[in-house]
């Protein structure tokens, strides 16, 4: 038998059989004590018996209290163990466009000298187009700059355009950055797939800070979409896509439900243009 794997199962996977085993081994203790007493000492075992159940349940509440913590802590860890690689790459290809930069603002400059007007104005166009980093590295948030830079990488590898518009660089939240992570993304991993679909394959995203709260709104182009599917949208295990899909949407608003938040679903017939609309504190 493998005590490690077997310690570990117990004491950070499964919380109930840890629950139960400590339940067990603290009424074993119990039992052990009485096995001799009379019936004169009836009342004695009672109030043993009864300070019993009150460690058990004190024991209980600490033992569940810390397991979800752990689950917590170990649930950040991966988020920061999955985008920390990723703000390294990204310092890297910051360090990479300096050079670039350089480039482009000599460019710029003999454009100015010789050429004006609409040569000019287009390389101006194109240089502020395909730089991502125009407002993403001004994000307070590292770990949401990292994942929305994922997202944007790994849209435009599947041949989706996707655009950010910030209004606020700070997103003072309740939310951890895991969360955030988590409910931007089953925004955008929604708007992605459903974005393959269609011939135009754009996605937009605004995050922005409105009335105290902050705000992110998604919107993409979506085909056979009928308003009759907004309800069903947030029932669990619902979607278009086959059986074992329809979660992201399920969670997002419990995790909006737990703090008083709201989520909005708006489809614009004439653009074929759906927007989600989530608040949070």
């Amino acid at each position: 038998v493998n005590f490690n794997k077997l310690f570990n199962y117990i004491n950070y996977r499964n919380v109930w059989l840890k629950s139960t085993l400590i339940t067990s081994l603290a009424i074993y203790l119990t039992l052990s004590m009485l096995w001799d007493l009379n019936k004169g000492s009836f009342i004695s075992s009672i109030m043993t018996i009864g300070m019993t159940l009150l460690v058990i349940l004190l024991v209980n509440t600490f033992v569940i209290k810390g397991s979800l913590s752990d689950k917590r802590n170990r649930e950040q860890l991966k988020i920061y163990e999955t985008y920390l690689p990723i703000i390294d790459h990204i310092i890297d290809e910051i360090k990479v466009k300096q050079h670039d930069y350089h480039n482009q603002v000599q460019t710029i400059a003999l454009l100015k000298e010789e050429i004006e007007g609409t040569s000019y104005d287009t390389y101006i166009d194109e240089v502020v187009k395909k730089d991502i980093w125009d407002q993403l590295i001004l994000l307070d948030s590292k770990v949401l700059m990292a994942f929305l830079y994922s997202k944007y990488r790994e849209a435009k590898n599947k041949g989706v355009k996707i655009k950010y518009e910030f209004k606020t660089f700070v997103l003072t939240s309740r939310y951890t950055d895991y969360e955030l992570v988590e409910m931007i993304g089953i925004l955008i991993d929604n708007a992605i797939e459903a974005t393959l679909e269609t011939s135009e394959k754009s996605i937009s995203v605004v995050l922005e800070h409105h009335n105290q709260l902050n705000r992110c709104i998604v919107s993409n182009d979506v085909v056979e979409f009928s308003m009759s599917d907004i309800p069903k949208m947030f029932d669990f295990y619902h979607s278009s896509k086959g059986n074992g899909r329809g979660i992201g949407m399920y969670k997002l608003k419990s995790y909006l439900d737990r703090e008083k938040g709201t989520i909005n679903v708006f489809y614009d017939t004439k653009t074929q243009l759906l927007y989600v609309d989530i608040c949070f504190n």
